[in-house]
């Protein structure tokens, strides 16, 4: 797509990183803040050093110009410095001339985002000291490819964009630096799922929702009716994820229970699990990557699977794929957990989900539908029995079928 709607840009990882970079462009790409030290005088390097570099990326035309056997003196005296601090080094290697240079002995460790440079790196260097780095993908771009166009919903694109996103994000490929060069990282986003039970009849069938998610850092939190918490402790106790369980008041609503969950969730962000509702392995991984990286302040679908009356299981309103402004299902909805404590579930609207979806544009918030594989929703009159697992599993993709 040419043009993308205008909205607010996704939180970039790692803001608190400062990258120094000297003749290289910094690394990771994306992150941080990079500090250039071209021409720094020794005060000007002091200045930088005060307020934190965490690593500094040095490209093969650092070396002395005039071809000379030592380095000059300005890169061995910033050499040193980075040594005595344990400031990482790190050379980029672009082609093979880089790595018979002098810097190539004395960095600490080298990156390349070519495969063959890498194992030349591998048997020179030590597997220790070389990292390959694929080059990063804009996230948002990526996401939001091909909106307009049918062929992005075809299954393979909807693998290849959540690879994509997973492994060569920004985020993805700082990770793997600062993994390679012992550096701390951050752990994927945890997610809470709102468990919305009436009674505690489908519990098991969310365990098994919960437990088929390919994203783990889940905190599941299940707000029920007083009358029914015994049995609701007794049939979560052996859950391989810990379910909490608070207690609302017997008069208490749907959005009640759903605004205490929220005042009580622990994750970034949240999600309402319906209870008779059938999440494929990927819901709240493709949920999640929608979140943060569309640009919307909610995100669920407006589109899902349903078995037909004819016994075959359909896409329900396809247009609706991939949309923005079209009001998600409740039992879908995913967002930022300070954004659900400043809305609100209204609680007393005759339809919560749209009701809700309403109140996030009234203050100027952007909404963003996904695909409809991975879930299987029941039709008025029918019941978890109606379905089989023929049923369930044709409404995954294709290469989600093992959980």
């Amino acid at each position: 797509m040419d043009e993308l709607p205008e909205m607010r840009a996704p939180a970039a990882p790692y803001p608190y990183l400062r990258v120094g970079h000297l003749a290289a462009e910094p690394l990771p790409h994306g992150v941080g803040t990079a500090v250039d030290l071209d021409g720094l005088t020794p005060q000007d390097l002091e200045r930088e050093l005060r307020q934190g570099l965490d690593l500094v990326v040095l490209g093969a035309g650092a070396e002395q110009a005039d071809g000379g056997p030592r380095l000059s003196a300005d890169v061995l005296e910033l050499l040193m410095v980075c040594e005595a601090e344990g400031i990482p080094t790190v050379l980029r290697i672009d082609a093979e001339p880089d790595l018979q240079g002098r810097l190539a002995a004395v960095v600490s460790h080298a990156v390349t985002t070519r495969p063959e440079l890498h194992e030349l790196m591998r048997r020179r260097l030590g597997i220790e000291r070389a990292l390959l780095l694929k080059p990063v993908i804009d996230p948002r771009q990526t996401l939001l490819e091909a909106l307009d166009d049918p062929s992005g919903l075809a299954t393979e694109r909807i693998v290849e964009r959540r690879e994509l996103i997973a492994s060569r994000s920004p985020e993805a490929q700082a990770s793997r630096l600062l993994t390679f060069l012992g550096l701390p990282t951050v752990e994927e986003p945890l997610v809470t799922p709102l468990i919305v039970s009436r009674r505690a009849e489908h519990l098991r069938h969310a365990e098994a929702n919960l437990a088929r998610q390919r994203h783990r850092r889940l905190d599941p939190l299940l707000v029920i009716d007083p009358l029914f918490e015994d049995q609701a402790r007794e049939e979560t106790a052996d859950w391989e994820t810990p379910v909490r369980i608070i207690t609302a008041g017997p008069r208490s609503t749907l959005a009640d229970r759903l605004n205490i969950g929220i005042d009580q969730a622990a994750g970034r962000y949240v999600t309402v699990i319906e209870e008779t509702a059938t999440y494929g392995p990927w819901h709240i991984t493709d949920l999640l990557q929608a979140a943060q990286h569309s640009g919307a302040d909610l995100v669920g679908r407006a589109s899902w699977f349903v078995k037909t009356d004819d016994g075959t299981v359909r896409v329900k309103s396809p247009k609706l794929q991939r949309t923005f402004g079209e009001a998600p299902a409740l039992g879908t909805m995913m967002l930022a957990t300070e954004t659900a404590r400043r809305l609100g579930f209204p609680r007393r609207a005759a339809s919560i989900g749209p009701a809700f979806a309403q109140r996030v544009i009234s203050t100027g918030g952007r909404i963003f539908s996904i695909h409809a594989h991975d879930m299987l929703m029941m039709r008025r009159g029918q019941s978890l029995g109606d379905l089989s697992q023929e049923d369930v599993l044709s409404s995954w993709l294709p290469n989600s079928s093992q959980p």
